[in-house]
């Protein structure tokens, strides 16, 4: 007759609780957007008009302080508020 021996098992018990209070995230359908997508989210005239405008900024002080493309834009937007 075979015996099993379970003296080197480990039994894990582990515990299952229930809160009364639940965090409800609630994900928006596509037709909830309708109406409000141009408050959220920029137009592709708007994002290119502001990423040129940027790029103007960062070769303006690039050529005022001889500084490459990285640094002036490390220059202009690596600042901390204090």
């Amino acid at each position: 007759m075979f015996f099993l021996d379970e003296s080197h098992i480990k039994i894990n018990i582990k515990k299952v609780r229930f809160e009364k209070i639940v965090n409800v995230i609630l994900v928006p359908s596509r037709k909830e957007y309708i109406g409000i997508c141009d408050d959220l989210w920029w137009k592709q005239y708007d994002f290119e008009k502001n990423r040129n405008l940027m790029r103007f900024e960062i070769l303006t002080v690039a050529h005022l302080h001889n500084k490459s493309f990285k640094e002036a834009s490390e220059i202009i937007y690596s600042q901390s508020i204090e």
